[in-house]
């Protein structure tokens, strides 16, 4: 089988993060031939900025793509369908598939499909999470560690799979010809007001080399067993690393330098001065320690003949000094793989119809629907509260919930978020779909490179913020299928009130 590849711009020229431009239209015309939707993908170009308001002039930072989401809430979000709030898919035939809320969809269902493993290696995110790094370099940054080699800012393309947006773009086969599907039109509506620059927080005072008790930030003491006064431009860690890539420091980089300098008199009792500096050179020594080099002295006086410069502690500039950041869209393609195999007479996938659904706030509901013909899984997520900027199904107050389909109940009892029984129905619902449950935790992961990178930092990430859902096997048949839905809350503790049910069905074009 051979293919190529086009890229076709979309309609609109400009976008931002503003509401007002983050719709884009892109037109896939007729007669291309036959289209493999399961390798084509929406290219965004992006790049992130910050303002470091106490930055050195000439240094570089490192910031990464982030969702601008609910304080404190620096998720991990691994799939990039999840920056597509609504999307529709239509063809000459009409209507393939049009889904609403893609970013609750397919982020919290992502959490059920990926390991840990995959979570971290995976290609579909804005940034890297690497749970044993707390300085990851971004995929928006060519990060040197490499002597004098200087590291840069680049261009970010973000990678959204059209599969992962559209399970009609899981077929190999597309057929374009007028006699098919002829001209067709992919509509998103982004988020990208949600979209913003952020950095790491770096290395701290209890960041430690690769989860040992030493200090990443210590460095060795200077002697200037010199007659005269010299400058000091140069500091060798305490820490040694096994594996240089856990380095944190970089070339470019913007640092604060905490040190003593002792020409005042003897005894290493000198008051510690902090001094902003940038990295010119990193050099790793054959001991497993790195040697740093700077643009300038590391104290802000001279070190006295005889005298030490002692209590050497390098770290990361506070984050308090970001001013400012943004995030530039520069442009949108569709990245389409064409090939040269005949295209299926028929395509079949599921799609998904939703409901939302509000009501007061209250701590038991009860809730029916008419489930529509042909639906073999309802997904319920809970959006919390009309102003939530949350994009996962969440809903912490939810202790139990019963489900009738058709008047029957489908289990004895009440069944408990969490529980066995619980997890049973979602292993349910994806083994309908001949797939199988990556991950159970149920919480999607802080992005590692916050937190410290020692045992309760890490503890800390894996933990992340609850991600759940109620899902629901549906015998398939040709008529509606009445479901009651009955949710209880935590006591003391009331629901929210708002949440969305997708209803997962069979289509054939």
């Amino acid at each position: 089988m051979s293919s190529r590849v086009i890229k076709i711009d979309s309609n609109q020229g400009s976008f931002d993060t503003t509401q007002g431009k983050s719709v884009c239209d892109i037109d896939l015309p007729a007669n291309l031939g036959n289209v493999d939707l399961s390798r084509s993908y929406i290219l965004i170009t992006t790049q992130p900025s910050l303002t470091e308001g106490n930055f050195i002039a000439g240094s570089v930072s490192n910031p990464f793509l982030s969702y601008a989401l609910e304080a404190n809430e620096q998720l991990h979000i691994s799939d990039t369908a999840s920056l597509v709030r609504n999307a529709n898919f239509s063809s000459r035939k009409g209507r393939i598939e049009d889904i609403r809320h893609v970013d609750i969809l397919k982020n919290t269902l992502s959490v059920y499909k990926q390991d840990l493993a995959q979570v971290q290696s995976g290609q579909n995110k804005l940034a890297t999470l690497e749970l044993s790094k707390n300085s990851p370099a971004h995929q928006n940054n060519e990060i040197s560690k490499v002597e004098d080699i200087i590291s840069r800012q680049t261009d970010h393309d973000v990678h959204i799979p059209l599969s992962n947006i559209w399970n009609s773009c899981k077929s190999e086969g597309f057929d374009t010809g007028m006699g098919a599907h002829g001209n067709s039109r992919l509509h998103l509506e982004f988020n990208f007001d949600k979209l913003s620059g952020a950095r790491n927080a770096g290395v701290t005072a209890t960041t430690f080399v690769e989860g040992h008790t030493t200090h990443v930030r210590g460095f060795v003491q200077f002697t200037n067993s010199t007659a005269a006064a010299v400058d000091v431009t140069e500091l060798t860690s305490t820490g040694l690393y096994k594996n240089k890539v856990n380095v944190p420091w970089y070339v470019g980089q913007c640092v604060n330098v905490n040190s003593q300098n002792d020409a005042a008199g003897g005894g290493g009792g000198a008051a510690a001065t902090d001094k902003k500096n940038r990295i010119t050179k990193v050099e790793n020594l054959a001991s497993g320690a790195v040697k740093l080099s700077f643009a300038a002295p590391v104290s802000a006086a001279q070190v006295a003949a005889g005298k030490i410069l002692n209590g050497i502690l390098i770290t990361d500039l506070p984050l308090a000094g970001v001013t400012a950041n943004s995030v530039s869209i520069k442009k949108i393609q569709l990245v389409a793989v064409l090939s040269d195999e005949s295209p299926p007479a028929k395509l079949n996938y599921t799609t998904f119809d939703s409901e939302e659904d509000t009501y007061p706030a209250t701590i038991s509901a009860t809730r029916m629907y008419n489930v529509p013909p042909a639906v073999k899984n309802v997904y319920v997520m809970f959006f919390g509260d009309s102003g939530s900027t949350k994009m996962r199904s969440e809903n912490v107050q939810l202790l139990n919930y019963r489900v009738s389909l058709d008047n029957k109940d489908l289990t004895p009892r009440p069944i408990v978020i969490g529980s066995a029984m619980h997890k049973d129905l979602i292993n349910n619902v994806f083994t309908n779909n001949q797939d199988s449950v990556k991950s159970l935790r149920e919480s999607q992961l802080l992005d590692g490179g916050i937190l410290s990178a020692n045992a309760a930092g890490l503890l800390a990430s894996l933990k992340g913020q609850p991600c759940r859902m109620i899902a629901i096997p549906i015998p398939f048949k040709p008529t509606q299928t009445h479901l009651q839905l009955e949710l209880n809350a935590v006591a003391g503790q009331v629901l929210t009130g708002h949440h969305i049910l997708y209803y997962e069905k069979a289509m054939q074009m």
